[in-house]
């Protein structure tokens, strides 16, 4: 399994969003990277699907994480997709490809959204952080 995480929106070091200090204390900000997919604007935060024969691009950042903390139940909860939070879950946690800034694929976990996406717009440039500016 992987021990890295692509994040996209909130966790992302440059939003400043108070779960950044969980992933300061138990990640290292490896680089940025991005993913095969697409991203919507849910209101408050993104959420991107995954799309793997398309050449559509989602950046962000890549973690190294923690193997010795709780870490990804830790975010679970807080993308309310552990075993404890009601179906159907909006996001699931699911092992990816992932492309640094350097051309090297790696895999990851992504949170990718499940939701419905009727009436939600997507952010065209892939970069929730250049969209929220």
């Amino acid at each position: 399994m992987t021990n890295h995480l692509f994040v996209y929106g909130s966790l992302r070091s440059d939003i400043g969003n108070s779960m950044f200090h969980l992933m300061a204390e138990h990640a290292q900000l490896v680089g940025h990277a991005r993913i095969h997919g697409r991203l919507y604007d849910l209101g408050d935060y993104p959420g991107v699907v995954l799309s793997a024969g398309e050449d559509r691009w989602v950046v962000g950042q890549v973690y190294a994480l923690d193997t010795e903390s709780d870490v990804l139940a830790r975010l679970d909860e807080y993308e309310r997709c552990g075993p404890q939070d009601p179906q159907p879950h909006d996001f699931a946690r699911i092992a990816c490809e992932i492309t640094s800034d350097d051309g090297k694929a790696t895999r990851a976990w992504v949170y990718e959204f499940k939701g419905q996406l009727e009436g939600k717009r997507e952010i065209a440039s892939g970069d929730y952080f250049e969209a929220a500016l």
